[in-house]
């Protein structure tokens, strides 16, 4: 069974700024409170910038390092190397391509031979070029 985990950006406590620590725990959605993760190794549900809120996709790189939503991959593909992004559609998580959203795992691609290397959220120039 895959681990259900989510990471997001901590925000203030007055939740108006960015305070740039990734929080790792369960996802809590309160549209009165505002979005928050409950992390493990801490007491209070820490709010989070809800654009910044992605989801464990169950798969680690080929360094064991573990693959969210949102996460910028480097990956070889026919032998050339691209870098995408790490995105949920209605098929799962699927990385962007020139053909629009594929399949993240499938035929062609396996996430031990991908490496992250950033995020869309503190890496955006990453996909400049690809969008």
């Amino acid at each position: 069974m895959r681990e259900i985990e989510f990471r997001g950006i901590e925000l203030s406590s007055w939740g108006v700024y960015v305070v740039g620590e990734w929080i790792y725990g369960s996802y809590i959605h309160c549209d009165f409170n505002g979005d928050s993760i409950k992390a493990s190794n801490r007491l209070v549900d820490i709010k989070v910038d809800p654009k910044t809120v992605g989801q464990f996709t169950g798969l680690k790189d080929m360094n064991g390092v573990k693959i969210y939503e949102g996460d910028v991959v480097r990956m070889l593909v026919d032998s050339e190397e691209i870098e995408s992004g790490v995105f949920w559609d209605a098929a799962g998580f699927c990385i962007s391509a020139s053909s629009g959203y594929e399949p993240f795992i499938g035929e062609y691609y396996n996430s031990k031979q991908c490496e992250v290397i950033g995020n869309i959220h503190e890496n955006p120039e990453l996909l400049e070029d690809k969008r």
